[in-house]
Parts: C-alpha cells; structure tokens; sequence
C-alpha cells in the first residue's frame, strides 16, 4: 500500500501518517517512497 492508500484506509491525514512513521513506529518499507503492508498496519494499529 501506499502512504495516500493507508491514509485512506486509515481516514487520516497524510500529515498524521508521517507523523506516526517518524514519531508512533508505523511499521513502512523502504526510503523516499514508503509502502505499507495492511497486515502490519492492522497488528500496529491493535498495539497502538
């Protein structure tokens, strides 16, 4: 998944996706252009 389709999936800002990448350790992958893996985002999201 992309940033603007967890940002979606998620009915956040893009702005609070970064935020919760650089200060909430949302699980991402790569540098430059993140990607997302919804399984991830799913266990993240139950521990947060």
């Amino acid at each position: 998944m992309t940033k603007s389709e967890v940002a979606k999936y998620l009915k956040k800002s893009g702005a609070t996706i970064n935020r919760w990448m650089r200060k909430n350790g949302l699980p991402f992958h790569g540098v430059g252009r993140p990607t997302f893996n919804r399984t991830e985002v799913d266990a993240w999201l139950a521990n947060y």
